[in-house]
């Protein structure tokens, strides 16, 4: 099937207002991995690699986008965000 795009996030916004929509989104996204990984993996003692290589990645994104933020801040300027989603069907 063919894949689908939706548009998320399209709009100029405040470095501040930036800072909060972006880590709250981010937030989330890392608190439902940390979840995930804990109640599959219950009662194992450690969370696959590759689990962890994503959280890893989340982290450091918000990270980098925290620096770019606070560069917005710096130079007092508004930041335009755009993102999307795509939606595919995977046969199981």
């Amino acid at each position: 099937m063919e894949e689908k795009q939706y548009s998320f996030i399209d709009w100029t916004f405040s470095a501040e207002d930036a800072a909060h929509l972006l880590s709250t989104l981010y937030n989330a996204k890392l608190e439902y991995h940390n979840r995930q990984a804990l109640i599959k993996h219950e009662g194992q003692k450690s969370i696959p690699a590759d689990e962890l290589k994503r959280i890893a990645e989340l982290e450091n994104a918000l990270k980098k986008i925290r620096e770019e933020i606070n560069l917005a801040k710096e130079k007092n300027t508004k930041l335009h965000i755009k993102s999307s989603i795509s939606l595919n069907f995977i046969p199981k």
